[in-house]
């Protein structure tokens, strides 16, 4: 469990809600006093939505998915049709508040200028959100500011003529044999047909958790270079990768992934309950509440509009 938490997580898993973060282990407990016997017997799967897509993934067991030209794509896709519809793509706006007006709508403040809105979807970490809010949303701030986030760096290796050891998605690593890597994905595995030509083995060491907290608390530097030597060691030590890459990555994503700590699901219910017993126009949605995954964030970016339209779920 400490490996999984560190994997999904990238969190501590004394500290982490069953509950919240991995709910079908939780249910199948709760409901056959067994995780592994309620799973046998399905406890804990719930309804999902169905799409043409969904039923091809199913019956073709993906395990994981990517787009041609990279995760990228999808965003840029997003914003090729919403601008095309005539939606108005606001970037390099950030928000600096939002204040509530008379007849109920927002006012949201964007530095040099300002819009209104009827209705605010909001996928900000929870704890940027708590800040913007004004003081009527006072009790639902105080709540938003305790779901805290950490950070990840993630780093992407290239080896020419190198082979992995062994074959699989990748592997995680328990933070009493190396605190630093959370663990490490095998690309080229999943997907080789990006591998570049000519073609090279690539990995994804992603490093953070507790490692990563204590330089950020000594306020060490942390550098790119000391972060790929890290990932370098970690490739040779852990799957024989010695040489030198010929391609690196670095990315440093500070408080990316929301931790799902004791009691996150009573912060839920105390904000949903706020929202509605005081009816404001407001819907949260994102990885700080219901998953940090990105099949999560798609999920809850659909389930936020359809409750902002008073559509009905399905799934």
């Amino acid at each position: 469990m400490d490996s999984l938490c560190r994997g999904v997580f990238a969190g501590n898993s004394r500290e982490l809600s069953v509950r919240s973060c991995f709910p079908s282990l939780f249910q199948a407990e709760q409901t056959h006093r067994s995780v592994l016997l309620g799973l046998l017997l399905g406890a804990g799967q719930s309804s999902q939505p169905d799409s043409a897509l969904i039923r091809q993934a199913r019956a073709e067991r993906w395990s994981q998915w990517s787009l041609r030209g990279g995760l990228e794509m999808l965003p840029q896709a997003l914003n090729h049709h919403l601008t095309s519809s005539g939606v108005t793509v606001l970037r390099g706006q950030p928000v600096c508040g939002l204040s509530l007006q008379t007849e109920g709508h927002w006012k949201v403040s964007l530095g040099d200028s300002c819009l209104e809105a009827d209705h605010v979807i909001s996928a900000l970490p929870a704890s940027v959100l708590s800040k913007l809010l004004p003081a009527e949303a006072a009790p639902l701030a105080r709540v938003l500011s305790t779901i805290t986030a950490v950070s990840v760096a993630v780093v992407n290796l290239q080896y020419r003529g190198a082979r992995l050891p062994v074959q699989g998605f990748g592997h995680l690593v328990p933070s009493s044999e190396d605190p630093a890597i959370l663990g490490i994905v095998y690309d080229s595995v999943a997907f080789p047909e990006q591998d570049g030509s000519p073609p090279g083995l690539r990995v994804t060491v992603m490093l953070g958790g507790s490692w990563l907290q204590t330089l950020e608390a000594r306020g060490t530097g942390l550098s790119q270079e000391l972060l790929q030597q890290q990932a370098q060691e970690a490739a040779a030590t852990q799957l024989g990768l010695k040489g030198p890459p010929s391609h690196c990555l670095v990315h440093l994503h500070r408080n990316c992934i929301p931790q799902y700590t004791l009691g996150h699901w009573k912060k839920l219910e105390s904000a949903t309950h706020f929202l509605a017993a005081n009816g404001l126009p407001l819907t949260l949605a994102g990885a700080s509440y219901a998953g940090v995954a990105v099949n999560d964030c798609i999920e809850s970016g659909r389930q936020a509009a359809a409750r902002a339209l008073g559509l009905e779920l399905d799934g």
